[in-house]
């Protein structure tokens, strides 16, 4: 009887994400899921992490959002020979609409959870660099080695330290499995809250 009452009582409460609401996430991403950037000499960047999404209104015992997602890591090996060098450089960036939902039983005016599918467009580049005359330019430039497109499947959380500024953190196969970072809430909303 309490689970009932909590639950059936969830929309009296303020949330932090209702109808009009954005919320920006800018973060860094850890235990990369680009598996061809192994190896020993291999340096990477951080992952780059960016989203933000907009509340659009309150469907059945949550809220919905839509919104963007972009994500950017590099990686590059150097190898070094009879003076010359040789530099191999990859680079992720990701680039992803996202649709997202946040339960009213999990949302207060400090907190927020919600899953998030995700269709994003990855681009996956290479390029070589030499000083060594002898190498071909043309043949060892700058390539495309793949493009996709794919669903991801994300779960994440925010905790507001003010009306305004939070941290968050998602898990799932992304650019990345776990991602951290600040949250920015902005309300647009005209309404005026009950």
């Amino acid at each position: 009887m309490v689970v009932m009452f909590v639950v059936n009582n969830t929309s009296f409460l303020a949330q932090s994400f209702d109808k009009g609401t954005v919320a920006i996430n800018a973060g860094v991403g850890f235990f990369s899921s680009i598996g061809y950037y192994s190896g020993s000499g291999v340096t990477r960047t951080p992952v780059i992490s960016l989203s933000g999404e907009y509340c659009v209104d309150k469907v059945g015992p949550g809220t919905l959002g839509i919104g963007l997602a972009f994500g950017y890591q590099s990686a590059a090996y150097t190898y070094n020979y009879g003076g010359y060098y040789y530099k191999d450089r990859w680079a992720t960036t990701l680039f992803g609409l996202r649709g997202t939902y946040h339960p009213e039983v999990l949302n207060s005016e400090k907190y927020d959870v919600y899953g998030a599918i995700q269709l994003s467009f990855d681009h996956f580049g290479y390029s070589f660099s030499t000083n060594d005359p002898y190498y071909n330019s043309v043949l060892y430039g700058r390539n495309t080695l793949s493009n996709y497109v794919r669903p991801y499947f994300i779960l994440g959380g925010r905790y507001y330290f003010t009306n305004t500024i939070g941290a968050f953190a998602e898990i799932g196969y992304d650019i990345s499995y776990l991602k951290l970072g600040l949250t920015i809430k902005i309300n647009t909303s005209t309404e005026t809250k009950k």
